[in-house]
């Protein structure tokens, strides 16, 4: 079998590796424990280093899943354009900023943990669509009809945010927030083309970015209003 058809060695190197670690860390609990994003580890022993590890491990088998797929299919042309030394560099700070803006967002919660590499993902996958010269299509989930990329990337970042809004659990989906905002300044940064390339898309891509930070900063502020009038 010609290894090459299931994509980029970097591409795969990274998936099994994360694959490894998740698997590691669902029958060592210990190993778990020592990776994952915890908030008061973070801040009361200065656990920095949970900032990354707590991307290479899952809640379950359809978490991995499901960000390995999405990896997959975007992570291919930024290795092939960018080699692995830059794939990894926007997947690793995807990971870091996603995990800073989730440790932000519960800064005040002591008992907050969470983990995935849902940060890295979609700093590749918003990367991917910028520094891509036209507009690309994926098929994902058997669906019968490709998929705009940047229309996925809107949808994955609107998933992302009801189920932070709406279901409990311990996936950084606030992490995507941050990992998507790293995806967009990488592209800028690696190719200053990219504004003048893709305005429209920039233009869709970061709007639900901006409309949520403004969101939650007005959430934020009424909090606090709320608490100083007590």
């Amino acid at each position: 079998m010609d290894i090459s058809a299931l994509g980029p060695k970097g591409v795969l190197v990274i998936i099994l590796f994360i694959f490894a670690m998740s698997v590691w860390a669902w029958y060592d609990t210990e190993f778990q424990d020592e990776m994952i994003f915890d908030v008061a580890a973070i801040k009361d022993r200065l656990h920095i280093h949970r900032l990354l590890t707590s991307g290479f491990i899952h809640a379950d088998i359809f978490h991995l899943l499901f960000n390995a797929m999405s990896f997959h299919s975007f992570a291919q042309e930024i290795e092939k354009t960018l080699g692995i030394k830059g794939l990894i560099l926007i997947f690793i700070g995807g990971i870091v900023l996603g995990n800073l803006v989730s440790l932000a967002w519960n800064f005040s919660q002591k008992e907050y943990f969470a983990l995935g590499a849902s940060g890295g993902v979609t700093s590749i996958i918003f990367a991917n669509i910028l520094l891509d010269s036209g507009e690309s299509s994926i098929f994902m989930f058997m669906l019968p009809v490709p998929i705009p990329s940047s229309v996925y990337a809107v949808l994955y970042i609107a998933v992302s945010y009801y189920a932070l809004k709406r279901i409990k659990s311990n996936i950084g989906h606030d992490a995507h927030l941050g990992g998507a905002a790293f995806g967009v300044l990488a592209a800028i940064f690696i190719d200053h083309r990219t504004i003048q390339n893709h305005p429209f898309t920039l233009a869709l891509l970061g709007l639900p970015l901006i409309l949520i930070a403004v969101y939650e900063s007005n959430v934020l502020r009424g909090v606090q209003s709320f608490f100083k009038r007590k």
